[in-house]
């Protein structure tokens, strides 16, 4: 059982593609492993939605939650 807190990390998006990769893998590279990372797009129209799908694919520990409307 790990005794270390758990640390819940939000990231919002809205329209965010050319940040997206680089944000979500500046938490995934935290030296503190008990993390979990929740996605939340608000209905992106600039493909962010497809970062984040292939971000998911690659690492296990995101959730992800896909808006259908701003």
């Amino acid at each position: 059982m790990n005794k270390e807190p758990l640390v819940s990390v939000v990231c919002l998006c809205y329209n965010h593609k050319p940040f997206l990769r680089e944000a979500i893998l500046s938490v995934i590279a935290q030296t503190y492993k008990n993390i979990e990372i929740i996605v939340v797009d608000d209905f992106s129209t600039d493909g962010s939605a497809d970062v984040i799908s292939h971000l998911a694919a690659e690492y296990s520990a995101l959730q992800v939650l896909f808006l259908d409307q701003n």
